[in-house]
Order: C-alpha cells, then structure tokens, then sequence
C-alpha cells in the first residue's frame, strides 16, 4: 500500500456510497489523527479502535440515506 490516508478515504466514501454505517481500516496514530479532523469537522460520526485487534479502527459513518 503506497497511500494509506488515501486507502482510508476511499474506504470509506465507498462505504458512504454504499449506505454502511461502518467501515473498518487498518489503524495508526496518523489514520487516528486524521479520523479525529473528520469527524471534528463533521465528515463522519466517529472512530473506536477495536479493543480485541489494535491493527484495526471502526470508523462510524455519516449515512446520507
């Protein structure tokens, strides 16, 4: 993977197209600080690292639908 902020975005406009209310991606500290301007900026819901796999973020989308 050459752009993982790029990856991450794509996930999850793909994810927002589709109607999820989830998307999962792989997590660091700069995907964390990222996700937090998202959703200080109100792009997305949210973020929760997921507690049993520290390589993995759920982030929570803003449905459109």
């Amino acid at each position: 993977m050459n752009d993982p902020i790029g990856d991450m975005l794509t996930r999850i406009r793909n994810a927002q197209m589709r109607g999820k209310s989830t998307v999962s991606t792989p997590a660091s500290k700069l995907r964390a600080w990222v996700l937090d301007v998202l959703a200080d900026e109100g792009y997305i819901r949210g973020r929760c690292l997921n507690s049993f796999n520290t390589a993995g973020c759920h982030v929570r989308c803003k449905c459109s639908r």
